[in-house]
């Protein structure tokens, strides 16, 4: 007797729902990475280490990538063009000792929350008109940190972004590097 998925598999190939072809294929063969868009490369020079970084400019509203502890910001192949072409501007960083930062120092092992602050801090005064004016304070609590973000009365709107996409962006990178740390990080932008 003829098992039914064969019957299926039969009747599909007879209709030309399927191919003999895709039933073949290997499913561990690597999906090419899409093409790319372009993307300037810099290291962002924080107080007390070097964090490589990419970042697809433009206008729209901002999505930072947090690569986990077993890759690097060149991790997001995939992801990059399609946020991209969707009309985001896409930032990825390599957190310390990861591809192009500087290494994790045996005598000044960093914190992650501080790179984080730093990082939040240059990724501000890339927005606005005043970059003397971008202040980033934190207060630490038992289970979060909140960031304060200060910047000039005519930049506000700039890093508050249109219906406010540009802040909630931010605050998504804090929820997810939050998550990987098992603590809550809060952007509150002063005005």
């Amino acid at each position: 007797m003829i098992h039914s998925s064969m019957k299926t598999g039969a009747a599909m190939l007879a209709l030309g729902l399927a191919s003999p072809l895709n039933a073949q294929t290997n499913p561990m063969t690597p999906i090419p990475i899409p093409a790319q868009v372009a993307a300037k490369e810099a290291v962002a020079q924080l107080p007390d280490t070097r964090l490589w970084y990419w970042d697809t400019g433009g206008s729209g509203v901002p999505i930072v990538l947090v690569h986990p502890a077993s890759g690097s910001g060149l991790i997001w192949g995939y992801q990059q063009p399609v946020f991209a072409k969707a009309g985001y501007r896409v930032i990825a960083y390599s957190r310390r000792s990861y591809y192009r930062s500087d290494p994790i120092a045996r005598d000044n092992p960093g914190v992650a929350s501080e790179d984080l602050q730093q990082l939040v801090e240059f990724l501000a005064k890339s927005l606005v008109d005043d970059p003397d004016g971008v202040q980033v304070h934190t207060l630490d609590r038992d289970q979060s940190t909140v960031f304060e973000l200060e910047v000039a009365a005519s930049d506000l709107g700039k890093v508050i972004g249109r219906q406010g996409r540009t802040a909630r962006a931010m605050r998504t990178v804090l929820g997810a590097a939050g998550q990987k740390q098992r603590r809550r990080y809060i952007l509150d932008i002063l005005d």
